[in-house]
């Protein structure tokens, strides 16, 4: 582990602590820094919440450092949305497919006023 991750990992173990901290670090470093964190139970959600799922703290990883696309991260969130396993922010199952891809185009930062229903439901995403 480098000098810069080591030092990344010096913080209280308080929401937002770690993030902060991590910032500065190359993508690779990054990744080191927030696997490190989730192995000794320093690790929080975006909810605040400490992260006890690897696939989790992999997504953290990798959005935080910076090296997933708009694109790969609609496709986790239609991935999930056809495995069952979307959630709206409110906390109930999503069933319906424009609002999966709705929820795809905000988390990946994709969301502009020239998006409609209409092209999201034709999207490769929605088939089905």
């Amino acid at each position: 582990m480098s000098e810069a991750v080591k030092k990344a990992l010096e913080h209280p173990n308080k929401l937002g602590a770690g993030a902060a901290k991590r910032e500065h670090l190359a993508p690779k470093e990054h990744k080191q820094a927030v696997y490190a964190e989730f192995h000794r139970g320093t690790l929080h959600s975006g909810s605040g919440e400490i992260v006890t799922n690897p696939k989790q703290a992999a997504a953290i990883a990798h959005s935080e450092s910076g090296d997933i696309t708009p694109k790969e991260k609609r496709g986790v969130v239609m991935s999930e949305f056809h495995k069952g396993n979307l959630h709206s922010s409110s906390g109930k199952k999503v069933t319906n497919p424009a609002q999966a891809a709705a929820i795809a185009y905000s988390e990946s930062e994709r969301v502009s006023e020239d998006i409609n229903v209409k092209e999201i439901l034709q999207s490769k995403f929605c088939r089905g």
